[in-house]
Formats: C-alpha cells, sequence, structure tokens
C-alpha cells in the first residue's frame, strides 16, 4: 500500500502549499479531500470537493499541480480529521517510529504535539468536541498517552497504563480505552475522564482482543471487533455490540479482523458499515451495513476481485467513500446511502484515501 502513503503525503503538501498565502474562508473550504494520479510518472494530485449534490452526477474540480518534496525519512500512514472543525491529524510512518502532526486547513499551520517530549507518537483519538488529541508516545520506549490541547498548543502526559493500545472518546468528555496485560491475558476496556482520572472497568474478555472501540453517535452503544487472542495473522473478526450504560454484549456478524478495518457508525446512529472478508484466497472483501431497528444485513458493495477498505461516511449520512484495491490499483469510489449504485469517483485515475471533514 506505498502508493496510498504517497498520494496522502503529497495531499498534505499540496493543500497547506495551497493555503499558505492567505487564510481560507470557510465558504470555499473542501468537505471532501481526494487524492488521485493521472499517470505513474506523474505526481498525485489533491482534489477538493466542495458541498456535493443530491445527485452523483458532480464534477470533481480540475487539481492544479504544485511544486512539492516529500520528507525523505518518513511516509503517510493515515488521516483523522477533527469530528467538528478543518483540522486534521496526519499520520506518518519514519524510521525513527511512528509521528503525528496537526494540519489546521483554515489558518495553513503545522503543529507537531509530541515535539517537547522528543519521542515518537501514534493517533489513538479525537476528543468529542475535537478540542484534545490523544496519542501513543513513545512506542519503541517506555510507551505513554499524551493528550494534546489544541486551544493552547500544549501537551500532557496521562496517567495510564502503558499497555494501552485503543481508544475512543464520548460525546461527555470521557474516554474509553482498551488495553491487555500479554499474550493470553485477553483484553480490558475502560472508561475515565478526559485526564485519565477515575478509571472504571466496564468489561473485559480474557480469551479475546477487542479492537476499534467504535461508540454510537448518542454514546449508547459501542461497537468492536472482537478478535481471538492469538498470534494467528489476520485471523477473522467478529463485530460486536454492547450497551454502554452495562450489560452484556451481543455478536452481530463475522468481520474482517486484523487488516485495520474498523467499523464505522452512520451520523445518525441507525447502524454500522463494516469490512466482511468474503474470500481468503484469493483475499477480497465487501462492505455491508448492519441496521440496528431490524438487525438486518446488507450488502453495499458486491466485488468479487477487489479488496474493499473502511468506509468513511459524509457527515449527513447520505453518501459513503471507501478505497476499492484491485489489481495493484487504488482508486476511490462513492455511493449514496442508502441504496446507491457504487462507482469510482474517476476511473480514468488511481485515486485514494477520501477524507470528510466536518467544518463548523
Amino acid at each position: 500500500m506505498q502508493i496510498r502513503f504517497c498520494f496522502l503525503l503529497l495531499a498534505i503538501s499540496l493543500w497547506v502549499a495551497s493555503c499558505s498565502a492567505s487564510p481560507t474562508a470557510t465558504a470555499t473550504l473542501p468537505t471532501l479531500l481526494v487524492f488521485s494520479q493521472a499517470q505513474q510518472a506523474e505526481p498525485p494530485l489533491l482534489v477538493a470537493v466542495g458541498p456535493l449534490q443530491e445527485e452523483m452526477g458532480m464534477e470533481i474540480p480540475a487539481p492544479q499541480p504544485l511544486n512539492f518534496s516529500l520528507p525523505g525519512d518518513c511516509s503517510i500512514y493515515n488521516l483523522y480529521p477533527s469530528p467538528n472543525d478543518y483540522v486534521v491529524a496526519a499520520e506518518f510512518v519514519c524510521g525513527g517510529g511512528p509521528l503525528v502532526q496537526v494540519l489546521n486547513l483554515r489558518n495553513a499551520t503545522v503543529e507537531m504535539p509530541a515535539e517537547a517530549y522528543q519521542v515518537d507518537s501514534r493517533f489513538m483519538t479525537w476528543s468529542a468536541d475535537g478540542r484534545f488529541l490523544y496519542l501513543k508516545a513513545d512506542s519503541l520506549g517506555a510507551p505513554f498517552i499524551l493528550r494534546y490541547d489544541l486551544s493552547n498548543d500544549t501537551s500532557r502526559k496521562l496517567d495510564l497504563p502503558e499497555t494501552v493500545y485503543d481508544m475512543a472518546a464520548l460525546p461527555d468528555g470521557r474516554i474509553l480505552y482498551a488495553l491487555t496485560r500479554g499474550l493470553g491475558f485477553g483484553s480490558e476496556v475502560w472508561v475515565a475522564r478526559s485526564d485519565g482520572r477515575r478509571a472504571t472497568l466496564l468489561f473485559s474478555e480474557p480469551e479475546s482482543i477487542v479492537a476499534y472501540l467504535r461508540p454510537s453517535p448518542d454514546a449508547t452503544q459501542l461497537a468492536y471487533i472482537l478478535l481471538p487472542d492469538s498470534p494467528q495473522p489476520f485471523p477473522d473478526g467478529k463485530l460486536w455490540l454492547r450497551p454502554l450504560s452495562g450489560g452484556e454484549g451481543r455478536f452481530v456478524a463475522i468481520a474482517d479482523g486484523g487488516h485495520g478495518y474498523a467499523p464505522t457508525w452512520s451520523p445518525d446512529g441507525s447502524g454500522i458499515a463494516f469490512v466482511v472478508r468474503q474470500s481468503a484466497e484469493p483475499f477480497f472483501t465487501n462492505l455491508f451495513f448492519y441496521r440496528l431497528s431490524d438487525e438486518s444485513l446488507t450488502p453495499l458493495t458486491d466485488f468479487s476481485d477487489a479488496v474493499v477498505e473502511t468506509a468513511s461516511w459524509s457527515p449527513q449520512g447520505n453518501y459513503l467513500t471507501f478505497n476499492v484495491v484491485r489489481n495493484g490499483t487504488i482508486q476511490v469510489w462513492m455511493t449514496a446511502f442508502p441504496g446507491g449504485e457504487p462507482r469510482p469517483l474517476d476511473e480514468t485515475v488511481a485515486s485514494c484515501c477520501a477524507v470528510w471533514l466536518a467544518g463548523r
């Protein structure tokens, strides 16, 4: 997936460069960023899409190529948009370990949340109000959780176990985190204040690993993927739901495990889009939607020769975008929801990693 890393890294350079002359007015900021490459020998380009029409026939603005230079020691891993502003956390893979930067698309600033600690950093979660960014820092040394405050550009080390490996935020400011005490000890999921204090055990899975904590928009339920606690690579996963007020969880469906494909709630909380592995050899996947009201499963894609990756919902919940990997090429596809016919945004180019921006 190295081509995706290059797309994203270049997109950051292009967007920051395009905003550097003067702050961009809110009305002109895009709702969707897409990265495309017409020819392998040509540089990838950033395509910024404004508010989408209800029809799928919208035109994508023609990108303008800009000069750029890629950092010599890093490639991009992923982008994580703020839940309510034009701010994106960018995670890089570098020779010294992972690195997170914060990009403000309103004023073209770039911040380094872990810079004062001089350690590597990995994205964990945003707070629900977008004020705090949580990172796993010093993963190659003595790991700890770092909370970065965007309001004053300060970072604080939290008193949380070094074995925390996953986090999520609740609308009331509290955080969820998952930890493991080692192979064969399973997982524990805890809930705490935003500063990590007053932690309470929510539930434990002594024989399984809990991955991709995803609270529902109304914070009544928690979706997650349950994986066997074993060294087996890429095991089958299981999508589970559990009430956040307490009580037993319940199995929903078999899901892909181990490839990093998280479940994603629809913005209205009516259901969950998730990735299902439909063949191991050759490997291919599809997206399904689980609707809570009637517990139905509906396929969103129907590929037999491609890998479909994690879905990203538009803020209004009327579109989903996702990467389709086929024959060594990555393309961004989109479908209207519900009932839309999936299609590539531009079938003539390679593209990847569409990011929706919530704004405010």
